[in-house]
């Protein structure tokens, strides 16, 4: 079996890069893992709340597989790489078309978006957990929080959650 390995890496200045290229160590004895596998047996992405994670993303929609969510809220994410347009749409496909009015408003204060704790109660996950074969999450809160904020609002199709963190080897 081979699994596609989708995620920045090395040198790209982020933490998901540096624990992909852990994670890519740790896995390599354990059997074929290919970075960008585009013909995978499965598929593991690597999402986070930057534009070096749009490609990942649009792959995990066009063909499912795991997902790894590094930030449980990719608000950020869709602020950075969506137009005004596109950003609505997607608030209200995650929080229904009431909300159309709210996602205005985020969109006009997107500028203190890092600072305001509003963003962060929008997690923006829907879409690509509806697509998932299975959800894999850092943060020991966030399985209960993706649940009750997303999954209690999608089809009946199950998907699994799993709390992993890698740890880091000894400093030198």
């Amino acid at each position: 079996m081979k699994a596609g390995f989708f995620s920045p890496l090395p040198p790209a200045r982020t933490g998901v890069a540096d624990y992909s290229a852990a994670l890519l160590r740790a896995l390599s004895p354990l059997g074929e893992v290919v970075v960008d596998a585009l013909n995978a047996d499965v598929r593991l992405y690597h999402l986070g709340n930057n534009h070096l994670h749009r490609d990942i993303y649009r792959h995990a929609l066009e063909t499912p597989g795991v997902i790894v969510l590094h930030d449980a809220v990719l608000h950020h994410f869709f602020l950075g790489i969506l137009s005004e347009r596109d950003y609505i749409a997607e608030f209200v496909y995650n929080y229904g078309a009431w909300n159309e009015d709210l996602a205005h408003d985020l969109w006009k204060g997107r500028a203190r978006s890092a600072a305001d704790p509003a963003y962060f109660r929008y997690p923006m996950i829907k879409r690509v957990v509806e697509r998932s074969l299975a959800v894999i999450v850092h943060n020991p809160g966030r399985p209960r929080s993706s649940k009750s904020m997303c999954l209690a609002r999608l089809s009946t199709r199950s998907r699994t959650f799993w709390n992993h963190r890698l740890s880091r080897p000894p400093m030198k």
